[in-house]
């Protein structure tokens, strides 16, 4: 299985075909932020951190059922990662901060676990029906 990175792009310039930006700026940016101090590209403020990357999660999900270009973002990653041992997820949090980009690494890893199950139990029936 795949290895996911998370990084800081500001402290890390990594390029390639395994490296995807989830950044406010992107598709896959988190609307959800605690930041109150500025503005920022988050539609929601929240009262902490973990609460913007809680919401993240349900937010995800509700985005890739119905969002075309959410879902081709997180299947273009989720691509990547069945032909590269790595890939480097970027945003602006820094390495030791909890991110949205872990809920995405968690989702990313429980599709593949899902497919590997799925692809487990078509091999068995193989066999049975054999």
């Amino acid at each position: 299985m795949c290895r996911y990175i998370r990084y800081c792009v500001n402290d890390n310039k990594i390029s390639g075909d395994n490296v995807f930006d989830v950044s406010r700026a992107s598709i896959l940016g988190n609307p959800f932020t605690h930041i109150k101090t500025k503005k920022t590209k988050a539609i929601y403020v929240v009262g902490s951190r973990d609460e913007a990357i809680d919401l993240y999660g349900g937010y995800f999900d509700m985005m890739y059922k119905k969002n075309t270009a959410f879902k081709n973002a997180v299947d273009k990653i989720y691509d990547a990662s069945k032909n590269n041992d790595v890939v480097y997820i970027g945003c602006y949090c820094r390495d030791n901060e909890r991110c949205h980009g872990d809920i995405i690494i968690d989702k990313l890893t429980s599709m593949a676990i899902r497919d590997a199950i799925i692809e487990e139990n078509k091999k068995i029936n193989e066999r049975q029906d054999g």
